[in-house]
């Protein structure tokens, strides 16, 4: 057995959760694109709707969901770590630092990727940059209407 376990339930099902965000809000956002095309006239603002677009949008949702699932592996790992406790049996400055430590680099990594895909984004001609960067902001938008759903009922 190599001691690896499979992916925590709760990650899997948050990460499938806020995938249906993303991509609920980029059905959205294609539908916008698709009216502004079609009705917005092209001297005032020539909106594009082509394969660019909707290129942009389901890469930049792979991106969402990628962003999401690493944060869930790191929380998993700074929760499963074994507490250093001092003498008093509270969390020692040693595990407090690990846990950080561990949550920083995730962080990192995750705003590197976010970050690389903007400029790929921008720059490769196969997508529309709008379209590839707006996206990002999608799940935070649906949790935050979501909880303010959950608070209204």
């Amino acid at each position: 057995m190599s001691g690896r376990r499979g992916i925590d339930p709760v990650v899997r099902k948050e990460t499938f959760r806020v995938g249906a965000i993303a991509y609920a809000g980029i059905a959205l956002m294609l539908l916008v694109f698709f009216l502004l095309h079609t009705f917005c006239p092209k001297e005032v603002w020539d909106v594009p709707f082509d394969y660019t677009v909707i290129l942009g949008g389901v890469c930049c949702g792979i991106i969402d969901i990628l962003n999401f699932f690493l944060m869930g592996l790191a929380v998993v790992k700074v929760t499963s770590l074994e507490p250093v406790l001092d003498e008093e049996g509270k969390p020692s400055d040693e595990d407090t630092s690990r846990a950080r430590k561990i949550m920083s680099a995730s962080m990192k990594l995750r705003f590197l990727i976010m970050i690389v895909w903007c400029i790929l984004a921008i720059v490769l001609p196969c997508f529309n940059a709008i379209a590839g960067i707006l996206p990002l902001v999608f799940p935070t938008l649906g949790i935050k209407v979501l909880g303010l759903a959950k608070k209204v009922d």
